[in-house]
């Protein structure tokens, strides 16, 4: 026998085979856990990935809302303006057909005796 297998007669021999056994199912474990752990940092990675793509898309999408609006308001504007010019067309229209009745009217009215036709 050598010295060592003197050493570790009985127990102690059996008891370190046990603890070897614990050991490797430990680092088994340990890897086991590894592997899950940088999945999820891979995971976590894509994640923060598409985070930044969305808050890109956000802030293009609040500039083209932005952009809208004051397309809008610009219409808003331009169609108050156009409804006033219209007000205003429609009275002068008014006051053309009120002119051209008043016209039509002159020349309806029957001649003064005396007086010679145009």
């Amino acid at each position: 026998m050598g010295p060592l297998n003197r050493i570790m007669q009985g127990g102690a021999r059996q008891e370190l085979i046990e603890d070897n056994y614990t050991l490797m199912d430990t680092k088994g474990l340990l890897q086991e856990q590894l592997t899950v752990a940088r999945s999820q940092v891979d995971k976590l990675y894509e994640l923060e990935e598409e985070n930044v793509q969305l808050k890109s898309k956000l802030r293009h999408l609040q500039l083209a809302q932005y952009t809208d609006q004051k397309r809008l308001e610009e219409l808003q504007e331009e169609n108050l303006a156009l409804k006033a010019a219209q007000g205003q067309s429609v009275k002068e229209s008014a006051h053309l057909r009120w002119e051209l009745e008043q016209l039509s009217e002159g020349r309806q009215q029957p001649l003064v005796p005396g007086s010679q036709p145009d």
